[in-house]
């Protein structure tokens, strides 16, 4: 179990990781929107918290972290979804596959 104090800092510190996020997603919206683009990617390259995991035969879902950033951004007028991708992977016999994956994108 954990103490009053230590639950205060744990949910301070992702308070301010989320701030930290959404700075970062403005920025990158600015140097798009300045170059003539009306929407941003964010992917697991960015950070790790932008992957995004799809069960077959699932539909796509958020998590916490991202349902969070997706929460705030759609209060500032900001449109949040999921885009699919094609890229192109070897599978277990070393050929060359199509797959499909998937990213958020922020539009404005």
């Amino acid at each position: 179990m954990i103490s009053a104090e230590h639950a205060r800092e744990v949910t301070e510190s992702s308070i301010a990781r989320l701030d930290q996020r959404l700075e970062q997603i403005g920025s990158m919206i600015h140097i798009q929107a300045r170059l003539g683009k009306n929407s941003v990617m964010l992917d697991e390259h960015t950070d790790s918290v932008y992957k995004v995991e799809k069960e077959e035969y699932r539909p796509v879902e958020y998590t916490s972290a991202q349902m969070l950033i997706k929460q705030r951004l759609e209060s500032m007028g900001y449109t949040v979804k999921h885009a699919p991708y094609e890229y192109k992977a070897f599978d277990e016999y070393g050929e060359l596959i199509r797959k499909t994956g998937y990213r958020i994108v922020v539009s404005w």
